[in-house]
């Protein structure tokens, strides 16, 4: 599959030349040539306020210095806005550019209409609320790979299909990069990731689903303990999380993101998780806190006491308790999981959830039973994501698998209707005891 793709790609690149060289007639007379539909693929994201902001991107086989992104309201005479895109081209000297434009001051909630220069395809995208009056929902998944594009693809049309406002990867995304340090990554990998999320994440009034992500193993040359030079392609075609490799969005006072490198081009320990307890404490009013990273705390498949796990426990975990995380999202281990509240491992109603464990792209693995372990309250093999649904009253998860059949459903009230919960309970079991 991965050959026949290639294949194509070069009979592409021959009939553009057969195009141009057809076409030149009509350029040195001064005919008007229609412009091509598409690039080779568009991709959104954020690095700022999702409910005021949107990062357009785009691949294409030139620089285009002078592009813009023309956008409007999607409204009757909305006026017509542009922002301009900047331009690097690709990595380890591949002939391909990644263009990037940041737009600025939208409406929250608002759709917009928006097109490329040089490009005659209309696009779609949302901008998120700013204030959650009512639910939204989005998706988090991780290890994609591309090893079969089938289930790739079948995988990316089911998550599609939940109308998502958006979607977080956890790492191990086309899967390029070699445990090799030396070796180069596969660029033809990356093209097809990128062609195959532009033509299959959209919901079905076409308005493209914004992509936010995180790095895991097989994004970086030689896996663990590298430097973003490591790393080449993950930091050139994706605008967030920015070179520093872990940031946190924040969506009104309803969602904090953090999402964070689990030890591949930055330590989890040190300046990361020093940056994360600062960020975590201004959070304290937050509705929602939600982390997304690769390598799991609470692994269902490897082993407990693995050295990476073991580092994300030792570094991440304590400030998850002391700031009071709600979930974290991990990945790596291709087997679904799901914890029970933990605090300082241990069962705690308002603990941490840790749910996930990447398989949305490969052949699940079989995972250990729950039984087996002091923290896992359910494991299934399966290939799945989770969609998230927050209001303003409780956060809802829902474990779905590529064929659309949910698997795992939980919710947890937030945080002013659970400590409620907590001191109602407590008072319930004092006065059992007085009147015993």
């Amino acid at each position: 599959m991965h050959f026949m793709t290639t294949k194509t790609r070069i009979t592409n690149s021959f009939v553009r030349i057969v195009l141009i060289l057809f076409l030149l007639p009509l350029l040195l007379t001064g005919e008007e040539i229609i412009s091509p539909q598409a690039p080779l693929s568009i991709y959104l994201t954020w690095v700022a306020d999702p409910s005021t902001t949107m990062v357009v991107q785009w691949i294409s086989g030139a620089p285009e210095e002078a592009a813009f992104v023309h956008y409007r309201k999607d409204q009757p005479e909305a006026p017509l806005e542009s922002a301009q895109a900047a331009h690097n081209p690709f990595p380890e000297e591949q002939p391909y550019y990644v263009h990037k434009a940041s737009i600025m001051g939208l409406l929250p909630d608002t759709t917009y209409r928006f097109t490329i220069d040089g490009y005659s395809e209309e696009h779609l995208f949302l901008t998120m609320p700013k204030a959650l009056d009512s639910p939204i929902s989005f998706i988090i998944g991780g290890d994609t790979n591309l090893s079969n594009l089938h289930i790739f693809d079948e995988t990316n049309q089911q998550a599609a299909s939940q109308n998502p406002a958006f979607v977080v990867i956890g790492g191990d995304l086309a899967c390029a990069a070699s445990n090799n340090p030396k070796k180069k990554e596969d660029c033809n990998r990356w093209l097809e990731w990128l062609e195959h999320w532009y033509q299959q994440m959209k919901t079905k009034d076409g308005r493209i689903i914004p992509l936010l992500v995180t790095i895991g193993n097989h994004e970086v040359k030689g896996g663990y303990g590298q430097t973003p030079e490591q790393a080449p392609f993950f930091y050139h075609l994706f605008a967030s999380p920015g070179e520093r490799g872990y940031t946190t969005l924040r969506f009104g006072t309803y969602l904090s993101l953090y999402l964070l490198d689990s030890g591949h081009t930055h330590p989890t320990g040190g300046e990361q998780s020093q940056w994360l307890a600062q960020e975590m404490s201004k959070d304290s009013k937050m509705l929602n806190r939600i982390a997304v990273y690769h390598v799991p705390a609470y692994p269902d498949v490897r082993p407990y006491r693995n050295t990476y796990s073991s580092a994300i426990r030792r570094n991440f975990v304590p400030i998850f308790d002391t700031y009071r995380l709600h979930i974290a999202f991990e990945n790596h281990d291709h087997a679904y999981k799901r914890t029970f509240p933990l605090t300082s491992d241990r069962t705690d109603p308002l603990g941490v959830v840790y749910i996930g464990n990447g398989s949305w792209g490969v052949k699940p693995r079989i995972p250990k039973k729950p039984s087996r372990t002091m923290y896992l309250d359910k494991t299934m093999s399966a290939r799945q994501f989770c969609k998230i649904t927050l209001s303003a009253t409780e956060r809802e998860v829902t474990a779905i698998k590529y064929d659309g059949s949910i698997i795992d459903q939980f919710s947890q009230p937030v945080d002013s209707v659970a400590l409620q919960q907590r001191l109602q309970q407590e008072r319930l079991n004092r006065k059992k005891w007085e009147d015993a």
